[in-house]
């Protein structure tokens, strides 16, 4: 408001100022020039007499308090005009300057509004300059943010319901030692890992998925799989057979969003030292020997879940010896990129397994995921993240011999 009324009276003063000085400069030099006359008249009249010389001082005297009395009058009826142009200014731009800002008051309360959760709050602002065009916006920002709450509170529920579908703990089973965790790039995501009972204590299943895509679908679709996963895995048959069913099933829910999920599905019998797994795409299991220091992959056959419905899985056996140890993990481990686009890769991963062979089997998980965090430093994790671990103690019967094929990787 100040500048406005600087803006205001500072052109009015100046052209005042610069009037002032005219009148005043014109006013002098008619003195000058009366002065000018009256020498030549006096000059021109010397034999003239003392009265007719009084006469004439008289009548230039007259006209010079005229000429200033005019210029002071001018300077009067100009500054009286200026007072009332200042006044009528000022009251303009109060005017004015009150108009905007009650409409400002207007937006700033509706703003608070808005901000303390108020979304159905609106403001009517009738006009047709740039303040009704912000009303316009301020008042589809309220619905917007309902939706985006709405919407955030759905994510929050989503989010804890999907933390509850994973494991709390991981099982207690006797020559094992098993822990596992998932970091999600987003608040919720497709990643899965889950311990499933088997009916007899000595053995249990673990699984590790990763679903196309991310976020809220892909959380959906984990849970969808994960209920599946549970209810045939309570009832008998071979693993091969458990993943026919559910990828059946699951193929037929896929039908139209042609989304899958990749899965690695372990069973590990605890008394004959022995584990048999089903992979569905899903990245191969890294088993490492210690006494060795040699790395073999959990390889076998199948498509990822969801592509056809007639899909065959191969399912594998081998057994396991104390002290050696098992890495499952999704693809957001091997693919994560540092800030020059390099992935971490399966060498680092073993790497990582190395020096950490002698660790509890939570420690293993907390290291591979410290190592993907360090190397990928301020660039954000394109994916989610699992890592499952499973030790092998020295409690436990004895080992049976591979019935099927597996690969070596030599250290």
């Amino acid at each position: 408001m100040l500048l406005m009324l600087g803006l205001s009276v500072l052109p009015m003063l100046a052209v005042r100022t610069y009037g002032i000085h005219n009148v005043r400069t014109m006013g002098e030099a008619l003195l000058v020039q009366v002065s000018l006359v009256e020498q030549e008249a006096l000059s021109d009249r010397t034999d003239t007499g003392v009265q007719r010389k009084a006469e004439a001082d008289a009548r230039f005297e007259r006209l010079r308090a005229h000429i200033q009395q005019r210029v002071r009058r001018i300077e009067h009826l100009t500054a009286f005009f200026l007072t009332v142009l200042t006044v009528l200014a000022v009251l303009l731009c109060l005017l004015f300057a009150r108009r905007i800002t009650s409409r400002i008051d207007k937006l700033v309360h509706t703003a608070h509004r808005l901000a303390s959760g108020d979304f159905d709050t609106s403001i009517s602002i009738d006009s047709k300059d740039e303040f009704s065009e912000i009303a316009r916006v301020f008042n589809s920002i309220g619905p917007r943010l309902k939706d985006h709450y709405r919407i955030q509170q759905a994510i929050i529920v989503t989010t804890e319901v999907q933390r509850r579908l994973l494991p709390l703990r991981p099982p207690a089973l006797d020559g094992i030692d098993i822990d596992a965790m998932t970091l999600y790039n987003d608040e919720i995501g497709g990643d899965y890992y889950d311990y499933l009972c088997t009916g007899t204590p000595e053995r249990i299943c673990v699984a590790v998925g990763d679903v196309s895509g991310h976020g809220l679908p892909a959380a959906l679709l984990m849970a969808d799989v994960r209920g599946m996963l549970h209810l045939r895995a309570a009832m008998p048959g071979s693993l091969e057979s458990l993943l026919i069913d559910v990828n059946r099933q699951f193929a037929k829910d896929m039908e139209v969003s042609c989304q899958f999920m990749s899965l690695l599905l372990l069973r590990i019998d605890s008394i004959h030292r022995r584990i048999d797994w089903v992979r569905a795409g899903h990245n191969p299991g890294l088993l490492y020997d210690p006494e060795q220091d040699r790395f073999e992959e959990l390889i076998g056959e199948g498509p990822p879940l969801g592509l056809w419905e007639d899909a065959r899985f191969e399912e594998n056996t081998r057994s396991v010896s104390p002290g050696q140890i098992l890495l499952l993990f999704s693809d957001g481990i091997v693919e994560a990129r540092n800030p020059q686009g390099l992935m971490f890769g399966k060498e680092r991963l073993m790497d990582v397994i190395r020096e950490n062979a002698s660790c509890s089997a939570k420690v293993l998980v907390l290291s591979v995921l410290d190592a993907v965090t360090n190397f990928c430093g301020e660039a954000d994790p394109d994916d989610d993240m699992t890592v499952m671990a499973i030790r092998f103690q020295e409690e436990g019967g004895m080992a049976v011999p591979s019935t099927k094929k597996n690969r070596s990787i030599s250290a």
